[in-house]
């Protein structure tokens, strides 16, 4: 069965080939129940400062849709739910949703 490091890998793949290298600091992933019940991902992409105003308008639709096709080739079926936040961000404390 995959493992949270190898999602985390396959997260930071796909957000620096859809965002930009320089725009993607690092991804995490854990596993979590989602509100239905089922089992899911909670994937965290950290972002470099102001990369939000580098990153095409649709590249975060294309990130989830390639993420979600590459965890499932890796042999896993459960969704990813992703959130973004910039380092500053998660040492506010800040909500991590955009």
């Amino acid at each position: 069965m995959i493992e949270a490091p190898d999602i985390a890998r396959i997260a930071e793949k796909v957000a620096r080939e859809k965002f930009g290298s320089e725009n993607v600091v690092r991804a995490t992933a854990e596993p979590m129940v989602d509100w239905t019940g089922a089992e899911a991902w909670r994937v965290l992409i950290v972002l470099a400062p102001d990369a939000v105003s580098r990153i095409p308008d649709d590249a975060a639709l294309d990130n989830l849709v390639a993420l979600q096709k590459r965890v499932q080739r890796a042999g896993d079926d459960r969704f990813a739910i992703v959130e973004f936040a910039t380092e500053e961000e998660l040492a506010k404390g800040d909500d991590t949703e955009c």
